[in-house]
């Protein structure tokens, strides 16, 4: 409520980063926003200057944990537009809150992200990013069993139990 959002509306997250910074892929997601009116997008992160469209809210930095939870779980997709990341943390943070990711087929992005989970991106473009959306939010129940798999695998791989203990599995192999 306190980001005037309805019940209806189709929510799409994503973090900002340096527009200049071609490896964030920024870019596409500016491309698309005046072109989805039909929804309605939050950024976390760097507030990105001289920007300006009604479906756009600019969050800024936030540090508060349970804040960044309630972003993630009210979203209904989040959205990774970089060209160049080794196994980002955000889509971590999303599956933990049962948000489906979607993401350019680059860097570390596809092993993480399955078409259980999200959907990948083949097509390096605008229109390519912006069909990945429409492909996940225009399909109420493929989203929302998207979003169940999000969670299970989140539980399933990602816990802090499962890390440590793969960490000691890694560790005893090495002794």
């Amino acid at each position: 409520k306190k980001l005037n959002l309805n019940n209806s509306d189709k929510v799409i997250l994503f973090v900002a980063a340096d527009t200049n910074d071609e490896r964030k892929g920024i870019r596409y997601i500016l491309d698309i926003i005046p072109k989805c009116n039909e929804y309605k997008f939050i950024s976390i992160g760097k507030k990105i200057e001289n920007v300006e469209f009604d479906n756009l809210i600019q969050l800024g930095y936030i540090s508060n944990r349970k804040l960044i939870n309630e972003i993630y779980s009210i979203s209904d997709v989040f959205v990774i537009p970089s060209l160049d990341d080794n196994f980002p943390t955000t889509v971590i943070e999303a599956f933990a809150n049962s948000t489906p990711v979607i993401g350019f087929n680059q860097g570390g992005i596809p092993e993480q992200v399955t078409s259980d989970v999200g959907e990948i991106i083949y097509d390096i473009s605008s229109s390519g990013l912006k069909n990945g959306i429409d492909n996940i939010l225009k399909n109420d129940k493929r989203r929302e069993i998207l979003s169940v798999n999000c969670r299970k695998k989140f539980e399933e791989l990602y816990t802090y139990d499962k890390f440590l203990k793969n960490y000691f599995k890694i560790y005893d192999k090495l002794i």
